[in-house]
Formats: C-alpha cells, sequence, structure tokens
C-alpha cells in the first residue's frame, strides 16, 4: 500500500512539474514573442510597432530600453520620409525643365538624368555610337560622365572629382555643340556629395552665328543680296533673320534708287 502511495504521489508530482514547466514556458515565450515581433516591426521601419509598457515581468527592463530607441526610430522615420519627399519634389521638377540635366556622384557616375537630357541623348545615339561603339541611351544611367569625351576621357574625370566652383565648357557631344555647366553638390556640413551638369545646345546658335557673320561680311563689302534663311528657325533666331533680312533688302532698294539716280 505504501508503494502504490509513493508511486501516486511521484505521479502526481510529475504531473504537477510538468504543468508548471508548462506554465513557465508559457510566460516566458509569449513575452519574448511580442519582443521578437516588436523589434521586427521596428527593422521594417514600421509605425505599428509597440511595446506593453505597463507589464510587471523580467522583460520590463527590456521595455523600458527599448522606449528610446523607438522614439528615435520615429524620428529617424520621419526625417526619411521628409527627406524622400523632397528628393521627390527636385526630381519631378528636373524632369519637367526643358534643359537637359544630369546629376553624378562623386566617382563621375551618372545617377540621375532628366527627360530632356534622355530624349537628346536618344536622338543622337546613332551620332553617339561613330565613338562610343556600345553607347545606348537606356543604359546612360550607371555610366561615367567621361563616356561622352572623345578624348582625354580620364582627364576629364580627374577634373570633375576636385571640382570646387562652377565650370563651363563648350563640347561636341554626338552630332550637336553644348555649353555644359558643371557645379559641385555640396551638402550643409560642406561635404561634396557629386556634381551637376546643364546641357545647353548651341547648334542652333552656332549654324545662325556663322551664318549671320558671312551674310554682314557680304554687306560690308556691298553686296546686299544674300538673305539669311528662316527655314528650321524660331523665337529669337526668327525674328532676327527676319529683320535683318528686311535691313538688307531695303538697303538694296536704296542703293538701287542710289544708281538709277
Amino acid at each position: 500500500a505504501f508503494r502504490m502511495k509513493f508511486i501516486g504521489l511521484l505521479i502526481a508530482f510529475s504531473v504537477l512539474g510538468a504543468l508548471l514547466t508548462y506554465v513557465l514556458v508559457i510566460s516566458i515565450r509569449r513575452p519574448i514573442s511580442d519582443i521578437v515581433k516588436f523589434f521586427r516591426a521596428l527593422a521594417e521601419g514600421r509605425a505599428d510597432a509597440v511595446l506593453d509598457y505597463e507589464r510587471k515581468d523580467e522583460l520590463l527592463q527590456i521595455c523600458d530600453s527599448a522606449r528610446p530607441l523607438l522614439i528615435k526610430s520615429g524620428f529617424d522615420l520621419n526625417d526619411a520620409r521628409r527627406a524622400a519627399d523632397e528628393s521627390l519634389r527636385i526630381k519631378v521638377g528636373l524632369d519637367c525643365v526643358s534643359t537637359p540635366v544630369r546629376i553624378a556622384d562623386n566617382e563621375g557616375r551618372i545617377i540621375y538624368a532628366n527627360k530632356a537630357l534622355l530624349s537628346d541623348v536618344r536622338e543622337m545615339e546613332n551620332s553617339l555610337r561613330a565613338y562610343i561603339p556600345d553607347f545606348s541611351a537606356d543604359r546612360l544611367i550607371g555610366n561615367d560622365v567621361g563616356i561622352f569625351y572623345k578624348e582625354g576621357r580620364e582627364e576629364a574625370l580627374a577634373r570633375l572629382r576636385t571640382l570646387s566652383e562652377t565650370r563651363r565648357t563648350e563640347m561636341q557631344i554626338g552630332d550637336r555643340t553644348y555649353l555644359v555647366t558643371t557645379n559641385p553638390i555640396v551638402n550643409d556640413r560642406n561635404v561634396r556629395l557629386g556634381t551637376i551638369g546643364e546641357w545647353r545646345d548651341r547648334t542652333a546658335e552656332i549654324v545662325t552665328e556663322n551664318e549671320l557673320g558671312a551674310i554682314v561680311g557680304a554687306a560690308a563689302e556691298g553686296n546686299f543680296s544674300k538673305r539669311v534663311q528662316t527655314d528650321g528657325k524660331s523665337g529669337f533666331f526668327l525674328k532676327l533673320a527676319n529683320d535683318l533680312n528686311r535691313l538688307l533688302q531695303n538697303s538694296e532698294a536704296a542703293l538701287r534708287d542710289i544708281a538709277t539716280v
């Protein structure tokens, strides 16, 4: 009888021990699971990361130590969102600009090109392949700025890496001539982040300048019969061409009248 009682007590204590162990494991695993979910949400940048700071168990210290981390993460997340919104506004603004613009990092690698520049490069793709055989406008982002230089590529990249002030260069890119204005990008801590380049197409200007120079030179020698071609011109250049043609026509008529007299 004593042996049976001893076995019964042993079984009862074993069951009780197993039950207490189960309760203890549950009481530990559940808070740990909450902590794991909290840090996972924090790592994912989610705003719904919460902890029970009213708990009375041993994990209260973890909750207290995580509180400043949660606060800092909230501030960092807000700053990141604000910076992302500002960057998006700048990108959308540059995409709406009609002047071609590109941004490169400190090594000269192109990290952004606005729609105007990509459009120009696509139109010049065939002429660019004349000296860049494998050139593709779709792979422009990620290439370095030096690809546009027919010669002196490494020297151009070296100058770009040390650029500290505005630099203007007239360049032949593809079948066009651009006035390239490059500026360094420096943040408020005076840390250099890269460069921004603005391309102004001077092809039509140069053609008009040469054409006007030839016509004005001929007029200076008494030949008023030449005229400025208006085809393909618009805006200021079209008005200039029409005004100059009218001046040449009036001068020619006046000289003809004088000759007749």
